[in-house]
This record gives structure tokens, C-alpha cells and sequence, in this order.
């Protein structure tokens, strides 16, 4: 279990030798975190914000196959993601639900009906599955009345899955711990630590937060795995002056429900530039997304993360309005948006959308680095590196390739809960739901108003999940950030009491706290200005 009280315990101890040091706490590195662990290596993982900070809380929310892989030629990238996907939806249930997905084809952008068909059947036949066909009008008018039917031609639905991709992440990283290894949050590697062979052996890492005099701890270890996305090149310039990544940048927007309430799930083309996004229903907000551009190193350089720039609200308000004309959606709808930075292998490819999604595993000079790739298939590639892992240890590890990836769900029957909320938790908290469900207070067992969040829920992820900031606890443990206008501050006063009860915050950390959280909100988490 994630305590706050393990930071300094494991800052005091954290100089000893480790078999595997993981650098980077997204779902990349989480994974590879769990698998180690499993693998009865002394693990530890370091990342530089917090888990899942980067692109792995920023992401479109899907566990897919990316059907639009096919178009592009990536078959194996498509055959890899559907079929992690299948595991996904087998093993966490709960955290990864199918979704129905309506593709609706027009006249202006006509694809005929078979090649629709025969994507959908290969899509379906990597996931030994059949579950997409055609619609007719009728039943899409039952699906979503609200759809533009001008210049429809007919429509097909198929599956994919959708996930809150943080908690995904905070899932292999709080049962990576449960198998013994340790994981700290604002821990940044500050430079690679190297041998008298020139063999990186370890690394030199500062605790990253503003509200302590910063520790610096000298960190060995046998391997020590690159998995930190799109900075990838950041830490290999150390070893290598190649660099091998492009980072896109991926932008969404999101209404209330009510305001823009769908159904199901939409992958449309874009009118401007035939462009797939997506529309989706997600923890009771519409997502429209994603953008998928070069991102500037100016940006970079003047901005601590990436935010949506005033030509992609745009990009994707005419997009929701083209198919949703019905709801005349303008900027002052939009409650909050995200950026994330996908990383992307270099290629010779000019054009973003179709740039590869594979995933490549290099050692350079001691350093193992896994990246590229994507969230769908994040147990593939920690698999890799623990193969490498298991060479460069000249041990035999305990490597299944059909070994589970998470502890099964706990199964509880309560009758104060409905079953949708009973799962809800049960992907959530896994093994932990029983301890979660004791802990709720008659106070707090009711949600978040506009929201599926239950005050429970906060308090157990202040408690228990590794909070080091208010933002790590509104926009990645419990996602209120982009689920309420205004990131949620209407009900500060209550989260005030929750944070200093848990985390033991006085009125000065607690002003601070707030005060960088609505900073954070406002410029990178709702509209640009």
C-alpha cells in the first residue's frame, strides 16, 4: 500500500544496491515495474513528477487496437495492441470495459461499404472475436438520435475498450510494491552514474519537491531501464548523441454530458483534413479528440507541460459540430482539456498520422531504453525488456508469457452499493476493495457532485496513493480536474479538510497548494488564452 510515510523511510535507505532500476513512472515503466518485482528482483522505480504524469494520465482514455493502424499499413503494431487489449479486458474487467464504437460514412468523405467490412473483419480476427457489423438507419437513430444524418451513407459499429489510463498505471504500481518493490514519485535522475568500462551502473537522483531542502542520493544498480516516453532522448544523450524519438502532441476537450450527451462511442473523420478522432463518453463527461501534431521544442522550453494551443480548440470544435450539429458547442461549453506527448519512433514519415506507434528496445553502453509503442500494448514491451533483463543478470528468471498482469479483482457483495459502483472499485482498489469499503465514512459515501467520485474515494487516494500535491490528487488519482468546471474548486473547503486530516498539511501548505493547482488548471488543463 502507497503511504506518505515511506518517503522517508525509503530516502534513507534508497543508496543500496539494486538488480533493476526503472526510470520513468508511466505506464511503460509501471508495467516493467510490476513484471520485475513479480520476477523476485529487487526493484525500484524513480519518477521525476508524479506516476503517470506524462503522456499516461494524458492519453484518449482507450485501450484499442487503433483501427486506423491498418490504413497505414501497421499490422503488427494493430495485431500486438488488439491483442493486449483481449488480455486487458480479460484480466482487469473493471478498469477496462468494452465500448461500442459507431463509424458512420458520408457521401464527402465516401469509403465503400466492403473495405469497411473487411477492416473490421481483420480488426475482429486478431481478437478472435466478431463483434461489428452494419447499421441501418433505424437503429442508429436508436443509438444516437443527435448524429448529422445529411450525407449519411450507412454506418458500422465495432468494440474497442475504454480505461481512466492513470489508475491503470497506479494499479501495476501499487501491486509492484505489493510484491516487494519500492516506487517514489518526485524522485528526478539527475545524471547517469557510469563504471570504469564506461557501463552505466547506477544514477544520481534528487528529490524533486519544492517543499523541502532537496536530497541527493548516489543509486547503484546491476540494470538500469530507460522508460521515461517521450524524454527519452534526454537521458540517452549521456550515452548516445542519437536520437531516435518525435514527440507528437495529442489535445482533447470535454463537455458536461448533459450539455453534449452521446450514447456510444463515435470514431469520425475530421471534414477539414480526413483526419480519425474520436468522440467518447468517459466518467461522465464527452471527450472529443485527439489533435496529432509536431510538438515545437519552443513550446517546450517555455512551458513545464504541454497544453492545447488555440488552433486545436478550434480543429476539434469543428469536428463536434460537423457530426453534432444539433448542440452548437462553442469554447464557453468546454470544462476542461489535456495535451499529451506521444513518443513516437523517427521515421521518414512526414505526416503525424501516419508515423509507426512500434515500440523499439536498444542497450546503449549499459542502459536499457523501451520506448515508442503505446498504452494498449505496455505488458508486451515490459515482457522484452525483462528478456534482456534476464541476459544481462545471467539469471533465470520466472518469465510467463500468459502470466496474469494484475491480482484478481476482489469479489465482494455489498448491499449498501450498486453492482456498477462494487466494480467501479473492484478495478479501481483490485484486493484492496474489502480494506476501502471499511474505511469509508457514513460522511463520505456519497459522490462528488456531477461526478461518479465518491468523497470516499479521496480520501482513501490521500491516504493511501502517494500524494505529494494537490494536482496529483484532483487530476490523476481521482480525475475531478477534467470532470468539473473550474477544475473542481467549488469544493475546496471540503478537500481542504480532506488533505489536512490525511496528509497533514497546515493552512500555509494548504494555501500553497491550491494556489499551484488552479495555476496548474488554467494553463494547461482548460483553455488556452
Amino acid at each position: 500500500m502507497l503511504v506518505r510515510e515511506w518517503r522517508e523511510n525509503v530516502w534513507g535507505d534508497i543508496n543500496e544496491p539494486w538488480d533493476v532500476l526503472i526510470i520513468g513512472g508511466g505506464i511503460t515503466g509501471a508495467g516493467l515495474f510490476r513484471m520485475a518485482a513479480k520476477s523476485g528482483l529487487k526493484t525500484l522505480l524513480v519518477e521525476a513528477n508524479d506516476f503517470a504524469f506524462g503522456t499516461s494520465s494524458r492519453s484518449s482514455k482507450l485501450v484499442h487496437g487503433g483501427l486506423r493502424y491498418l490504413k497505414n499499413g501497421q499490422y503488427n503494431v494493430t495485431f500486438e495492441s488488439v491483442r493486449e487489449r483481449e488480455r486487458l479486458l480479460k484480466e482487469v474487467p473493471c478498469l477496462v470495459t468494452p465500448l461500442e464504437f459507431i463509424f458512420p460514412t458520408y457521401e464527402k468523405y465516401y469509403t465503400p461499404a466492403w473495405q469497411i467490412d473487411l477492416s473490421l473483419g481483420i480488426y475482429d480476427l486478431f481478437g478472435l472475436k466478431n463483434t461489428h457489423g452494419k447499421l441501418s438507419i433505424k437503429d442508429l437513430e436508436n443509438k444516437d438520435p443527435n448524429l448529422n444524418r445529411t450525407g449519411l451513407v450507412f454506418s458500422h459499429y465495432y468494440y474497442d475498450a475504454l480505461v481512466d489510463d492513470a489508475r491503470l498505471v497506479l494499479r501495476n504500481i501499487k501491486e509492484g510494491i505489493a510484491l516487494g518493490g519500492i516506487a517514489l514519485n518526485y524522485a528526478k535522475v539527475d545524471k547517469l552514474l557510469v563504471d570504469n568500462r564506461g557501463q552505466v551502473c547506477g544514477v544520481v537522483i534528487i528529490e524533486n519537491d519544492f517543499n523541502k531542502k532537496p536530497l541527493t542520493k548516489e543509486v547503484s544498480a546491476k540494470v538500469v531501464v530507460n522508460a521515461t516516453g517521450p524524454w527519452t532522448d534526454d537521458l540517452r544523450t549521456q550515452v548516445s548523441g542519437q536520437k531516435i524519438i518525435r514527440k507528437l502532441r495529442g489535445s482533447h476537450i470535454q463537455f458536461a454530458h448533459d450539455r453534449f450527451p452521446i450514447n456510444c462511442a463515435f470514431s469520425i473523420i475530421h471534414p477539414l483534413d480526413r483526419r480519425s478522432l474520436f468522440v467518447l463518453p468517459w466518467e461522465g463527461v464527452t471527450v472529443v479528440g485527439t489533435t496529432d501534431i509536431d510538438h515545437p521544442v519552443e513550446m517546450e522550453l517555455q512551458s513545464t507541460e504541454p497544453f492545447m494551443t488555440k488552433a486545436e480548440e478550434e480543429y476539434l470544435l469543428v469536428a463536434a459540430n460537423h457530426f453534432f450539429p444539433k448542440f452548437v458547442l462553442s469554447s464557453k461549453d468546454i470544462i476542461s482539456s489535456f495535451s499529451g506527448l506521444r513518443p513516437i519512433l523517427r521515421s521518414d514519415e512526414a505526416n503525424p498520422s501516419k508515423a509507426s506507434r512500434a515500440h523499439a528496445l536498444l542497450e546503449e553502453n549499459g542502459l536499457i531504453t523501451i520506448t515508442g509503442g503505446k498504452l494498449t500494448t505496455y505488458r508486451k514491451m515490459a515482457y522484452e525488456v525483462m528478456q534482456k533483463v534476464q541476459v544481462r543478470l545471467n539469471k533465470k528468471l520466472n518469465l510467463f508469457k500468459e502470466e496474469k498482469i494484475f491480482f484478481p479483482n476482489a469479489e465482494v457483495i455489498n448491499g449498501n452499493y450498486s453492482e456498477v459502483v462494487l466494480q467501479r472499485w473492484s478495478g479501481r482498489f483490485g484486493d484492496d476493495l474489502l480494506i476501502f469499503l471499511e474505511s469509508i465514512r457514513a460522511d463520505e459515501n456519497k459522490c462528488v457532485s456531477g461526478t461518479t467520485v465518491y468523497w470516499s474515494e479521496i480520501r482513501w487516494a490521500a491516504r493511501n496513493e502517494c500524494v505529494v500535491h494537490l494536482d496529483d490528487l484532483l487530476l490523476r488519482r481521482v480525475r475531478l480536474g477534467l470532470l468539473l468546471p473550474n477544475g473542481g474548486i467549488q469544493h475546496a473547503e471540503q478537500i481542504r479538510k480532506i488533505t489536512q486530516e490525511e496528509l497533514n498539511w497546515d493552512q500555509m501548505r494548504w494555501e500553497q497548494e491550491l494556489h499551484r493547482y488552479k495555476s496548474i488548471w488554467k494553463n494547461f488543463y482548460y483553455l488556452p488564452d
